[in-house]
């Protein structure tokens, strides 16, 4: 997992096998960077009080994280990460 800049802001890509993921990089429960956490499965963990984050939706899994993060399309073009609009 990483930090990048796309779309003016700060986003966090995370590789799970041959997939990529962009999301929020703060966790929406206790601003924590979501870089910090680990990967559990096909889920974030916010490294300040482990809750967690569906990598595919941003969907909030495990409390205390209850509210979202945004999920971004994504798309690998040769070497090239692209990131498009947050998923609806």
């Amino acid at each position: 997992m990483t930090l990048v800049s796309a779309h003016g802001e700060e986003l966090l890509l995370a590789r799970r096998g041959d997939e990529f993921f962009v999301l929020d990089s703060v966790c929406s429960h206790a601003l924590g960077y979501l870089d910090q956490g680990t990967l559990v499965g096909c889920e974030i963990e916010c490294p300040l009080h482990d809750g967690r984050f569906d990598l595919r939706t941003g969907r909030a899994t495990r409390d205390p994280a209850v509210d979202p993060i945004r999920a971004y399309q994504v798309r690998v073009e040769g070497t090239a990460i692209l990131v498009g609009p947050a998923k609806s």
